[in-house]
């Protein structure tokens, strides 16, 4: 029976696994943790002592969950912890911050159930395959955290903002409703930008995709109709659009391929991870494979050629034949295996919705 050169590669190189390489580890690691921080800004970013005190009662069968003592939930949202956090404190973490959402009457629908969590948080760990959820905090194990891009026009490095919700209570205070709100929306990379670049038509729409991606449909919609008035061409063909979220994800990838060119690497993965989860792009998260590839970066690099040859990327799928082969070179002596159930598929990439890619930020 013949069998594809693909598959081939696949099954020769990518055998069952027990052990997972250092470099996925703390891929895996990162990942998780940037998925709890999305999950404290679906919250509300409620400050620590807020989440002290609520995992400090009892929950419905009258158990008491960990409690989360300021300074280690602290450190473990800021990444100054090596591993991942303990079931029992990731469980009081989503039950407090679940609570959080409902006293500020924001909704938990797609914070994820403590089951989700729990296949999350053994996906990091490596017990697991990692599994899709349908929730916006959904992020895949292999990829690294997100890193804000820096404002732009920055005359200096942004230094830390006296409201970060990620300070210890004793070093900031409760953010108010407004600032709660556009944490949520926008992340705090959005806030950066709103705040450095607050009457820049088009930092205005790159806001509007970065609502829309999210999931946060009326504050994008409303931020669009602000810049189409400025006469945006593109704001205005996003009001319109009848698979507004498929050319948001394409404005999203052309931003990246402006940063890159301007040589912003790192604000260039930001938008091109933007586009291709949640925005579904596959060229996306092919330019995103090649940027980790360049830095040497195996693991991410083939996680990303994987997402890229799901959504129909051929490129992407020879170019993951190709990592597979060379990881299972570099590691002759382990077994290991990365998650299969995304390599093949129909779908075709979505055709580019617009032209040229928009100008940098900058």
């Amino acid at each position: 029976m013949t069998i594809s050169k693909r598959f081939r590669n696949l099954w020769i190189s990518l055998l069952a696994a027990e052990a997972m390489t250092e470099e996925a580890r703390v891929a895996a690691c990162r990942a998780f943790l940037a998925q709890l921080n999305t999950l404290h800004e679906q919250a509300g970013s409620p400050t620590m002592s807020k989440l002290e005190k609520l995992s400090g009662g009892t929950d419905n069968n009258g158990h008491q969950p960990r409690l989360l003592t300021r300074s280690t939930t602290h450190d473990i949202l800021r990444g100054k912890r090596k591993k991942v956090p303990s079931w029992p404190w990731v469980a009081s973490f989503v039950t407090a911050c679940h609570a959080a959402a409902e006293q500020t009457g924001l909704p938990t629908e797609t914070m994820g159930t403590l089951t989700d969590w729990h296949a999350r948080w053994r996906a990091a760990r490596g017990d697991q395959p990692a599994v899709a959820l349908d929730s916006e905090a959904s992020e895949e194990p292999l990829a690294e955290p997100s890193r804000d891009p820096m404002p732009p026009v920055p005359s200096s490095p942004t230094p830390a903002s006296d409201d970060d919700p990620l300070l210890p209570a004793e070093d900031a205070g409760q953010p108010d409703e407004h600032a709660q709100r556009m944490l949520q929306v926008y992340g705090r990379t959005g806030v950066r930008l709103m705040k450095d670049c607050p009457f820049d038509v088009k930092v205005g729409v790159s806001l509007a995709v970065i609502a829309l991606l999210r999931g946060h449909a009326h504050e994008g919609v409303q931020r669009l109709r602000e810049a189409a008035q400025a006469g945006h061409r593109d704001a205005l063909e996003l009001l319109s659009h009848p698979r507004r979220q498929q050319m948001a994800a394409d404005y999203a990838y052309r931003c990246g391929l402006g940063y890159q060119r301007a040589d912003r690497t790192e604000v260039a993965m930001f938008f091109y991870r933007m586009a291709a989860d949640p925005g579904g792009h596959p060229e996306a998260a092919y330019q995103l494979a090649l940027i980790h590839r360049d830095k040497g970066e195996g693991w991410s690099a083939a996680y990303w050629f994987r997402i890229a040859a799901a959504k129909g990327h051929h490129l992407a799928t020879a170019a993951f034949d190709g990592i597979s082969e060379e990881l299972s070179h570099a590691h002759p002596g382990e077994s290991w295996m990365l998650p299969t159930d995304m390599v093949d598929s129909s779908q075709p990439p979505p055709p580019s919705l617009t032209g040229d890619p928009p100008a940098p930020l900058i």
